[in-house]
C-alpha cells in the first residue's frame, strides 16, 4: 500500500513540474498574453481615464480662476507739479483677463501726496481719466480705454 501512494505522490509531483515549465516557457515566449493583456489594458484605460478626467476639473477650475486675477499690468510715471521732478508721481493699471480692474494715479507734490482709484469695467472706464492713466491702460494692452 506504501508502494501506491509512493507512486501517486511521485506521478503527481511529475505533473506538477511539467505543468510549471510548461507555464515557465509560456511566460518566456509571451504566448498566453493575450488572455492577461487586455485585462491589463483595461485597467489602465480605466486609470487614465479617470486620471483625464481629474486634470480636466483641475484645468477648468484654474480657468475660471484665471479669469479674475491680474494679468495685464501698466505703469506710466511723470512729474505731476512742477516743483517736484525724478518721475515721482505715476498712474498703474491692474486689470484681469475680462479688461476689469482699476488705474491707481499717486501724485505726489512737496506739501502733500494724493491717490486716486477709478475702476475699470470691461476695458471701460467709469470717470473721465487723464491722459496719463490712458498710457497706463495702453501700455496694460487696452486700446482704447476712455470713459463709458
Amino acid at each position: 500500500m506504501e508502494l501506491v501512494v509512493s507512486v501517486a505522490a511521485l506521478v503527481v509531483s511529475l505533473v506538477a513540474l511539467g505543468l510549471a515549465l510548461h507555464l515557465l516557457r509560456v511566460a518566456r515566449n509571451g504566448a498566453g498574453s493575450e488572455v492577461v493583456s487586455p485585462i491589463a489594458d483595461g485597467r489602465q484605460l480605466t486609470a487614465q481615464a479617470a486620471r483625464i478626467a481629474a486634470l480636466e476639473a483641475r484645468t477648468d477650475h484654474l480657468a475660471t480662476a484665471l479669469d479674475g486675477a491680474v494679468t495685464r499690468v501698466g505703469l506710466v510715471r511723470y512729474n505731476a507739479f512742477d516743483d517736484v521732478g525724478g518721475n515721482q508721481s505715476f498712474s498703474l493699471a491692474l486689470l484681469d483677463g475680462r479688461a476689469d480692474g482699476v488705474v491707481i494715479s499717486g501724485h505726489l507734490g512737496r506739501g502733500a501726496t494724493r491717490v486716486y482709484v477709478k475702476a475699470i469695467l470691461d476695458g471701460r472706464a467709469e470717470v473721465p481719466l487723464a491722459d496719463e492713466e490712458v498710457g497706463a491702460l495702453a501700455d496694460a494692452g487696452l486700446a482704447d480705454p476712455r470713459t463709458m
